[in-house]
């Protein structure tokens, strides 16, 4: 039997599967999280051009759609802090795309907190994938 040295003393890993593993998924869903937020501040490329995606920006994003006009020209900055000028519809467009973006990375973190939560093994576990890059191209 394999034994650990864990909490000052000496035990047997198999009288402490059950806190290995919640141990284990504790740890994979502080890396799902951590992640998830890399995912946010890592924003969304409309038109060849790099938006903010993170709550600030999806807050300011919201803001800005209920005030917009038809008809008008709306300036918006980029994730590196330069104007770009849409028309209503564009802008309208690369909104839909920001709310694509979050709800895929949301999605993303349902299914694999899901996974970890589903795991009984710590072998089950290794085998949670985290990659939220899919996420931020559509």
């Amino acid at each position: 039997d394999e034994i650990l040295y864990r909490n000052d003393e000496f035990v047997f890993v198999k009288d402490i599967q059950d806190e290995l593993l919640d141990d284990a998924k504790q740890e994979c869903i502080k890396q799902i999280n951590e992640q998830k937020e890399s995912a946010f501040k890592a924003g969304f490329y409309f038109n060849d051009v790099h938006f903010d995606c993170d709550d600030r920006a999806q807050t300011r994003l919201s803001a800005q759609l209920a005030i917009a006009q038809p008809e008008t020209t709306i300036i918006w900055l980029d994730y590196d802090y330069q104007p770009v000028n849409f028309s209503y519809e564009e802008f309208v467009q690369m909104c839909a795309v920001a709310t694509q973006v979050v709800s895929n990375i949301e999605f993303e973190t349902a299914t694999l907190l899901e996974q970890v939560e589903k795991a009984k093994t710590l072998e089950e576990l290794n085998l949670v994938s985290i990659d939220f890059a899919k996420c931020l191209s559509l």
